[in-house]
């Protein structure tokens, strides 16, 4: 959680709309109305920068505004204006790096992006967990004077009911991640504190508290475990490879060859014990496409490379890169990690065959966009566009 962005995101929209509270709660637009509004631009800015999901924010006080306060408009004319900073600086990047974070949001990830009825369902299931049973038992049982509050707490059941709205509906067609909601988890708890009776806020609290409680009894009871006691469980392998990062690699490693992954969750944890980045071999996912980004496979032209995989490997997927590939496997703590080594790396046919099919999957950037750069084209073809 704390090497997220959802965690700036979360700091920086609680901000923002703490000083749209204050800022409304000014009987009149003076100056220090306007100086609040200009701050909560500001910080939904910052938010802006940390996580596209501050959109939702930002719809949630569009909606405010114009059904409860268009006498306030002014106000949120300055909020607005305070804001754009931070879309402008997200936009200055996007344009000299290959529009890599609206590929990745608004087209890349959405490929598959179908209805199933699973999506909304597990969506609500998730919203039920997530507010603790306890609080959704009260939000219920207590529908009417959610319904009152709503009345008298506009900007904050905007803050809740908007967000919850558009994740639902894009719930149709997206798994929606536990982490999505989060940065909005504040405000659903504070309308809860001004919606249910005084009387029944503590036992909402202690059913909360019972439901965290059990929680930390499961991680407890987890962390007084050994990873003997997990030698037969499907992940086994993958908490090996968390635990005995250091000693996987030691096996591994050989003096005079690089070490790549397969995958970029393997690589992160590795180049993390590693302490210097780790570059992903292959085509990959739509996920984590920082290699393209950041890895120039030119410069390991002619070398030798030991790609480290989670399951048995395909020696015929890497022959084409190299003059020649055996498989190697090695053993930490019972789980069996495998890894093909390759001799005199070929970047040419590299090139062509995985670097060529990755801007070909992931590179479609509309010609509408403007670029000022792309390092990953720029590499492949010497240019800020490749022609397709």
């Amino acid at each position: 959680m704390l090497i997220t962005t959802d965690t700036p995101l979360i700091f920086w929209s609680v901000l923002s709309a703490a000083a749209l509270f204050r800022a409304e709660r000014r009987p009149q637009l003076d100056r220090a109305a306007y100086g609040l509004y200009a701050l909560c631009g500001v910080f939904i800015g910052c938010a802006f920068l940390s996580k596209y999901f501050a959109v939702v924010l930002g719809l949630a006080y569009l909606v405010y505004f114009f059904m409860y306060r268009r006498d306030r408009l002014p106000g949120l004319a300055v909020l607005v204006l305070c804001s754009l900073p931070g879309p402008a600086i997200n936009i200055a990047y996007n344009m000299s790096h290959g529009w890599s974070n609206i590929m990745f949001n608004v087209y890349n990830r959405n490929e598959d992006a179908v209805f199933e009825w699973r999506k909304p369902l597990t969506y609500a299931g998730m919203m039920v967990y997530l507010i603790t049973p306890a609080a959704f038992w009260m939000a219920l049982r207590y529908r009417t004077s959610l319904v009152a509050a709503a009345r008298s707490q506009r900007l904050l059941a905007c803050l809740v009911v908007v967000p919850l709205l558009f994740f639902a509906l894009l719930s149709f067609k997206k798994i929606i991640g536990l982490h999505w909601v989060l940065s909005f988890y504040p405000f659903g708890f504070a309308f809860l504190a001004f919606a249910l009776p005084a009387e029944r806020l503590k036992a909402c609290a202690q059913g909360i508290a019972l439901f965290a409680g059990l929680h930390v009894l499961v991680v407890a009871g987890l962390h007084m475990t050994s990873l003997e006691n997990w030698r037969n469980v499907k992940i086994y392998p993958q908490i090996i490879r968390g635990y005995k990062t250091a000693e996987i690699l030691q096996q591994v490693s050989a003096p005079g060859t690089v070490l790549m992954a397969d995958a970029y969750v393997p690589a992160s944890i590795y180049g993390f014990a590693r302490r210097q980045y780790m570059p992903v071999f292959g085509i990959g996912r739509f996920h984590a496409r920082q290699d393209d980004m950041l890895v120039d496979f030119s410069i390991y032209q002619g070398k030798t490379i030991r790609v480290i995989s989670g399951g048995a490997p395909r020696l015929e997927d890497f022959a084409p890169y190299f003059d020649a590939v055996r498989a190697l496997s090695v053993t930490q703590d019972g789980a069996s990690f495998y890894v093909v080594e390759g001799t005199n790396f070929n970047y040419q046919a590299y090139r062509s065959g995985v670097l060529a099919t990755i801007h070909s999957r992931f590179f479609n950037i509309p010609s509408w966009l403007p670029m000022t750069g792309c390092p990953f084209c720029e590499r492949l073809c010497g240019e800020v566009r490749c022609p397709k």
